[in-house]
């Protein structure tokens, strides 16, 4: 059984322009603000973006903290 996303490639998609354009890094606040959907979720689509190479979650983690 393959992982159950809670989020749609729209919304995959929405945050990635918004990151991307925007030259920020990627923390769970900053995809909030363009999902407004919970913390899972933004925490699986900034595990994508880390695996596409569009984000370091180490850094992003670092900055967390």
């Amino acid at each position: 059984m393959g992982n159950q996303f809670l989020y749609s490639e729209i919304e995959y998609a929405r945050v990635k322009w918004y990151l991307v354009s925007s030259g920020r890094p990627g923390s769970i606040e900053e995809i909030l603000a363009v999902t407004r959907n919970g913390f899972l979720k933004a925490g699986q689509i900034q595990e994508r973006l880390h695996q596409e190479g569009i984000i370091d979650l180490r850094e992003v983690r670092e900055l967390d903290e």
